[in-house]
C-alpha cells in the first residue's frame, strides 16, 4: 500500500512537472512564433531591399566545385535586358567558361569569406560597357555578386586624365612662366618655364610656401619695394586682376599678369600668375623708336624740301624745308593737297605724261626732273625734283631743291662768258658784268683801270693790293637772296707780251661767317659785361643793403610829417633803383634771373600800363595812340614778373620814342602753336607758346643796324628811358632766360615789330601775396648768430633783428662762427655766402652741420643765387635772401626757417 502511495505521489509529481514543461513549451512556442514572425518580416524587408536596389545583384549558391544562380533582382533584369531569366539554375562553370577569373573570384570569396572587388568589361549582357563587380560571401554557402555600371565614370576619368596630361603639357611647353597658389598662398603649381626664367633653386621649389619664392624673386628685380608692394596688394584684394611690367637687374623685362581663380559661386580658390619674357620686344621697340627718331630727324634735316606721296599723289608727310618752300604750314598740306597743285600750268602736262612721275604706277627705280614750283603767294621758283618709290609700300618720297638762284647765276655766267669773249675778240677792256640787270663797280674795275678805284670805297669796307692781287670785303643789299657779306680777290690776265688782256675775280659769300663772327663778338662782350657785373654786384649790394636797411629803420622811427621822413624815403627809393640797375647788369650777364613764378603776361602788361613810369611816357608822347589787343584766354608762362615787366617797359618805350609825329603802338598777345622756324634761330622747340608782339608805325630800323640793337650800350638815341640805360639788351637777356625766342621785323621808314615767344606752362596762377603784418614775422627772443665779413652789414643786421625781438650776436667769418658754436647754442645762423678772406658760406655750413647736424640757417648774399647757394640748401639751409633786404623780407625768411619742422 505504501508502495502504491509512493508510486502515486511520484506519478503526480511527474505529472506536475510534465504540466510545467508543457506550459514552458507552450510559452517557448509562442516566443518562437514571434521570432519566426520577426524573422519573416526581416527576410521580407531584406528581400524587398534586394529587389528594389538600383545596383544589379546576382545570388549564387555553392554546390560542390560549382556555383548555381538561384536569384537576381530587378536591376539585374534591366541590365541584362531580361536575359538573366534564362540563366536561373545555371552553372557558373558553364556560363563563365571563357572568363575563368569570375569563377576564381567567387571561389576566393567563398574560401576567405571576404569581399572581392574587380573591374571588368562586359561581353555578354551589355557588351563594351565597364562594370565594377563586388563578390560578398553570405553563410552558409551563398555568394552575392553586385555589379555597378561605371562606363560613364571611366570615360570621365579617362577624359580627365587626358585633359590633365594636356594641361600639364601645355603648362610645361608654354612660353609663359606660370605660378598658381591656393587661398593660403601655398604654391600648387610651378611650370618649367618659370623655373628657367627665374633660375629658381631646388630648395625653394621644395618649399610650398609662396613667401620663400617671393623673397627670392625680390632679390632679382630692379625695384624690389615696388614689386613686393604689388604682390602683397593683390593678395589683400583677391578679386582684382593686374597687368604690368617688371624690370630685373640682369636687364630682363617680364610682362606680368595676375588674376584670381574663382568658382562658379564666386569662391576664391587662389591666384594664377603669368610671366612672359618681353625683353627682346622691349629692345626691339626701343630700337624701332630710335630708328623712327633717326629717320624722322634725317627726313627733317635733309636740307631740301622733302615730301612723302600716296599712290594718288596726295601729300601725306612734309618736312620744315617744304613748309618754307611752299609757304604753307604742314597742317594745310598733309592729307589735303596733291603735289601737282604746286606745279606751274606750263609744266603740269609734261610732268603728268612722263612715265615714272610721283603718284603713277610705272615701276621706274629713280627719276630726276626740273619744273616751275608755285608757292601759296603765287611766287614761281625753279626746283629740281628727285623721287623714288619707298620699298615695300606704294608710297613715293620726293625731294625738291630750289635752284632759282643757281639758274640765274648760270644765265649770268653764260652772259658774262659771251661778253668776255666779245671783249677779248675786240682787243680792248670795255665790258659790263651785270648783277641782276644792274652793273656795279667791282675789283676788276681797279685791276683794269686804276682810275676806277675811286668808287671802290663805296662798295668795299676795305681793300688792299699785294703782288698784283687785289683783295677786298664788301656788303651788298639788293641781291635776290637778300643782304650778303662777301670777300673777293682779283688779278689781271696778261698776254705773252705782258699786256693786260682781261681780268679774273673770285667772289666768296662770307655772310654765315660774318654772322658767326658777330655772335662771337656779342658773346665776348656779354662775357666781359658778366665779369664786370659779377665783380661789382656783391660789393654794391652790400653797400646798398646798409642804405636800404637804415632808411627803413629811420622811416619806422620818424613821424610821418617829419621832413627827415621825406629824406629817408628818397634814400630808400634811390637805393632800390640802384639795386634794380645792378639786377639789369646781372640780367645781361645771364646770371641771377629766377623764372620760377607762374605769370600771366596780360597782367604784367596791365601792371605797367597802370604805372607812373607809363604815365610819364604818355606825357612826353601824347601824339602816340596805344592800341591793346590782348587775348582773353591767354595761357600762363613760368617767369620773373620783374624782368618781364622791364621787357614790356623797354619795348613800349622804344616803340613810342620811335614815332616822331602822329602814330600808333600796338600791343598784342595771343596763344600760338609753334612748329616752324624763327629767323635767327637754328633750332626752335615745337610746342605751345604765349606770343607778345609790340609794333609801331615809326621810323623803323636800318637793315645794317638790326643785328646790333641787342648789344649792350648800342643806341642811336638818348638812353636812360628804362632807368638803366641798357635798353634792348635787357630784353634780349630776359627772353633768353625764359627759354624763349625774339623776332624783329622792320622796314626803314615804315615801322618795327618785336615778337616774343614764351613757352607755356599748365600751372595755375598763385594769388599775389599781400604785405605781411609785422606781427607775422616778429621774433620770440630766439638767438641768432650773424656771420658776415663786413662790419657795417653786421651792425645793420643787429639793429634790424633787435627791432624784430631777437637776441643777436655777430662774428666776421666762418672760422669764428665755428669757434663760437663749439661753446654756444643758437637757434639760427644768418650766413653770408661770400666772405673774404676765409671760408665761404657753403664751406662754413658744411662744417657747422658736422658739429651740429640740426643747426638751422638762412643764406644771404649781395650776389645772385649761385650753384653754391643751392648746394647749401641741399645740405639743409633754409631760404636764400638777396641783399639789400628789408625788415619784411629778412623777417619772414627767419620766421619761416625757425618754424620749420626738422
Amino acid at each position: 500500500m505504501k508502495d502504491e502511495e509512493k508510486t502515486r505521489e511520484h506519478l503526480i509529481q511527474e505529472l506536475e512537472e510534465m504540466r510545467l514543461k508543457v506550459a514552458e513549451l507552450e510559452k517557448s512556442g509562442s516566443e518562437l512564433k514571434g521570432v519566426e514572425n520577426a524573422l519573416k518580416e526581416s527576410e521580407e524587408r531584406l528581400k524587398r531591399l534586394y529587389q528594389e536596389s538600383p545596383i544589379p545583384s546576382f545570388t549564387w549558391q555553392k554546390r560542390g566545385d560549382d556555383f548555381i544562380l538561384i536569384d537576381f533582382n530587378h536591376a539585374a533584369t534591366q541590365i541584362t535586358s531580361g536575359k538573366v531569366v534564362h540563366y536561373i539554375g545555371g552553372s557558373a562553370r558553364e556560363m563563365y567558361q571563357n572568363r575563368r577569373h569570375i569563377l576564381s573570384d567567387m571561389e576566393l570569396c567563398c574560401e576567405h569569406r571576404s569581399v572581392v572587388r574587380r573591374e571588368v568589361v562586359s561581353s555578354n549582357f551589355a557588351p563594351g560597357r565597364s562594370f565594377s563587380v563586388h563578390y560578398r560571401f553570405m553563410p552558409p554557402d551563398l555568394i552575392i555578386l553586385h555589379t555597378e555600371d561605371i562606363t560613364e565614370r571611366k570615360q570621365a576619368e579617362e577624359g580627365l586624365r587626358w585633359k590633365t596630361a594636356l594641361l600639364e603639357a601645355q603648362m610645361n611647353t608654354s612660353i609663359d612662366g606660370i605660378l598658381v597658389v591656393n587661398e593660403n598662398q601655398q604654391r600648387i603649381l610651378t611650370n618649367r618655364r618659370l623655373v628657367d626664367l627665374w633660375n629658381i633653386p631646388q630648395s625653394i621649389l621644395d618649399d610650398e610656401d609662396d613667401k620663400a619664392l617671393l623673397d627670392y624673386v625680390v632679390s632679382l628685380v630692379k625695384h624690389p619695394g615696388k614689386f613686393r608692394e604689388k604682390v602683397e596688394y593683390l593678395y589683400r584684394h583677391p578679386d582684382e586682376a593686374s597687368r604690368d611690367e617688371i624690370e630685373f637687374k640682369s636687364g630682363m623685362v617680364l610682362d606680368r599678369y595676375s588674376a584670381p581663380v574663382l568658382g562658379a559661386n564666386g569662391y576664391y580658390y587662389g591666384r594664377i600668375w603669368g610671366f612672359r619674357d618681353v625683353t627682346d620686344r622691349k629692345r626691339a621697340e626701343e630700337a624701332l623708336k630710335q630708328s623712327e627718331g633717326l629717320y624722322r630727324s634725317i627726313f627733317e634735316n635733309t636740307g631740301t624740301a622733302t615730301v612723302v606721296l600716296e599712290k594718288d599723289a596726295t601729300i601725306c608727310l612734309v618736312n620744315t624745308e617744304y613748309e618754307k618752300l611752299s609757304g604753307h604750314h604742314r597742317e594745310e598740306i598733309e592729307g589735303k593737297k596733291r603735289w601737282t597743285e604746286f606745279v606751274a600750268p606750263e609744266d603740269l602736262e609734261r610732268l603728268l605724261t612722263k612715265p615714272g612721275q610721283p603718284g603713277r604706277e610705272a615701276n621706274i627705280a629713280r627719276k630726276r626732273d626740273e619744273f616751275h614750283f608755285v608757292d601759296r603767294y603765287g611766287n614761281t621758283k625753279i626746283v629740281a625734283l628727285c623721287f623714288d618709290r619707298i620699298p615695300g609700300t606704294k608710297k613715293t618720297i620726293a625731294s625738291l631743291l630750289d635752284i632759282s638762284d643757281r639758274k640765274r647765276a648760270e644765265e649770268t655766267l653764260r652772259e658774262s662768258q659771251r661778253k668776255l669773249a666779245d671783249m677779248l675778240g675786240k682787243g680792248d677792256y670795255e665790258y659790263a658784268l651785270p648783277f641782276h640787270g644792274r652793273r656795279r663797280p667791282i675789283l676788276i674795275d681797279y685791276v683794269l683801270s686804276t682810275d676806277a678805284g675811286e668808287n671802290l670805297g663805296n662798295k668795299y669796307k676795305r681793300f688792299q693790293t699785294q703782288k698784283g692781287i687785289l683783295w677786298g670785303e664788301g656788303f651788298a643789299t639788293n641781291l635776290s637772296s637778300g643782304e650778303r657779306y662777301f670777300s673777293a680777290t682779283a688779278a689781271a690776265l696778261h698776254d705773252s707780251k705782258g699786256e693786260k688782256i682781261a681780268a679774273i675775280e673770285c667772289i666768296r659769300d662770307m655772310t654765315e661767317h660774318k654772322k658767326i663772327e658777330t655772335r662771337l663778338h656779342r658773346a665776348e662782350k656779354m662775357e666781359a659785361l658778366g665779369t664786370l657785373a659779377g665783380g661789382v654786384a656783391h660789393d654794391l649790394n652790400n653797400v646798398l643793403g646798409v642804405l636800404v636797411g637804415y632808411a627803413e629803420l629811420l622811416l619806422a622811427k620818424l613821424p610821418e610829417d617829419s621832413l627827415l621822413t621825406k629824406y629817408a624815403g628818397h634814400i630808400l627809393q634811390s637805393s632800390e633803383k640802384a639795386a634794380a640797375i645792378i639786377q639789369d647788369l646781372l640780367t645781361l650777364a645771364r646770371r641771377g634771373v629766377s623764372v620760377s613764378e607762374v605769370v600771366n603776361l596780360n597782367k604784367v602788361i596791365a601792371g605797367y600800363l597802370d604805372s607812373p613810369e607809363y604815365e610819364k611816357l604818355r606825357y612826353y608822347h601824347g601824339n602816340v595812340f596805344v592800341r591793346k589787343e590782348l587775348a582773353e584766354d591767354l595761357y600762363n608762362i613760368k617767369g620773373s614778373p620783374v624782368h618781364l615787366g622791364k621787357t614790356v617797359m623797354n619795348l613800349i618805350a622804344n616803340a613810342m620814342e620811335a614815332i616822331p609825329d602822329l602814330g600808333t603802338v600796338t600791343i598784342r598777345t595771343e596763344n600760338r602753336y609753334l612748329d616752324y622756324a624763327i629767323s635767327g634761330y637754328d633750332d626752335v622747340q615745337e610746342g605751345n607758346y604765349v606770343v607778345l608782339s609790340i609794333s609801331d608805325t615809326g621810323s623803323g630800323i636800318a637793315a645794317r643796324d638790326v643785328g646790333k640793337i641787342f648789344e649792350p650800350f648800342y643806341t642811336k638815341k638818348a638812353m636812360g628811358r628804362s632807368g638803366t640805360g641798357l635798353g634792348l639788351a635787357v630784353v634780349w637777356g630776359t627772353v633768353k632766360d625764359h627759354h624763349g625766342y625774339i623776332e624783329v621785323r622792320s622796314d626803314e621808314g615804315a615801322g618795327t615789330a618785336f615778337t616774343l615767344y614764351f613757352p607755356v606752362t599748365r600751372e595755375e596762377l598763385i594769388r599775389e601775396r599781400e604785405k605781411a603784418d609785422i606781427a607775422a614775422y616778429m621774433g620770440r627772443r630766439e638767438s641768432i648768430l650773424v656771420v658776415d665779413d663786413m662790419e657795417f652789414q653786421r651792425e645793420l643786421a643787429v639793429t634790424m633783428l633787435n627791432n624784430l625781438n631777437y637776441k643777436v650776436n655777430t662774428v666776421s667769418g666762418g672760422e669764428e662762427a665755428l669757434s663760437y658754436l663749439r661753446s654756444h647754442q643758437v637757434d639760427l645762423l644768418l650766413l653770408d655766402m661770400i666772405m673774404d678772406p676765409g671760408i665761404d658760406g657753403l664751406e662754413t655750413f658744411k662744417r657747422v652741420r658736422e658739429l651740429k647736424p640740426d643747426q638751422k640757417a638762412i643764406i644771404v648774399s649781395g650776389f645772385a643765387e649761385t650753384e653754391r647757394v643751392r648746394m647749401a640748401q641741399e645740405l639743409g639751409a633754409g631760404e636764400y635772401v638777396r641783399k639789400p633786404y628789408n625788415l619784411e623780407k629778412i623777417g619772414l625768411a627767419i620766421r619761416n626757417e625757425l618754424d620749420r619742422k626738422l
